[in-house]
């Protein structure tokens, strides 16, 4: 079974990349603000596997992990710390907007900051 619209958003805001694969429609784009978009599910899937490369060896933390759904569009709003195994940190506020087709990923539009660290604002 396949999940829906909001455990496929929060999957990929999660780094859980590989669960999403088969809901990114081919011709999909994925726009990292202030970057160049990637363009098609082979590109996004490629730059999904380096993020996952990247992280292998981080320990993630969300202090923040806000979900708001639509009939066909999710945002996720988060903070995450990221300790890397040489003790090294930091922390980051994203904010993901996911565009779904007939429950499969059409687009996704990432804001992310590197922000100071502390509590998350609620």
């Amino acid at each position: 079974m396949s999940p829906n619209i909001t455990e496929a958003a929060e999957a990929f805001s999660r780094h859980q990349f590989d669960e999403t694969y088969p809901l990114i429609l081919d011709e999909a784009e994925w726009t990292l603000v202030g970057e160049e978009p990637i363009r098609g599910k082979s590109d996004i899937v490629e730059a999904c596997e380096e993020s996952a490369r990247d992280l292998r060896d981080v320990e993630t933390t969300f202090t923040r992990f806000k979900v708001i759904t639509t009939d066909d569009c999710v945002v996720i709003d988060s903070q995450a710390k990221y300790v890397g195994d040489d003790g090294a940190s930091s922390h980051v506020a994203s904010c993901d907007i996911y565009e779904f087709i007939d429950g499969n990923i059409a687009a996704i539009t990432s804001y992310n900051v590197e922000v100071p660290p502390g509590p998350s604002v609620s």
